[in-house]
């Protein structure tokens, strides 16, 4: 017979998983910062505030795809222990027969 102890929250993300995400969104950023400054210095103003502005876009996307990576690597184990003999007689689930009781010898 088992006995419930609790839940167990358990994180199986490695480094391995988001390190691709963040080299993605490092060289995005910083080509997007490149490019806006650019086009910034060819005397397109209004153009390198939109590129900029997409990077401020693009940095919630990437919140995203990060915390849904950390979410689908979360798991909730529910622990069990064996009960001891002692908890075993008292345990509520146990059928009780008459034949079992010690008043019947």
């Amino acid at each position: 017979m088992l006995s419930p102890v609790g839940y167990q929250l358990r994180c199986t993300l490695a480094y391995g998983d988001i390190y691709g995400q963040i080299m993605v969104w490092l060289l995005l950023t910083f080509l997007s910062l490149a490019t806006g400054a650019a086009i910034g210095a060819a005397g397109h103003p209004i153009a390198a505030i939109a590129v900029i502005g997409l990077i401020l876009l693009s940095l919630s996307l990437y919140y995203y795809f990060y915390t849904t990576t950390l979410i689908s690597h979360l798991s909730v184990d529910y622990e069990t222990r064996p009960l001891a003999w002692s908890q075993w007689s008292h345990h509520p689930q146990r059928s009780r027969h008459p034949s079992n009781s010690q008043g019947d010898r």
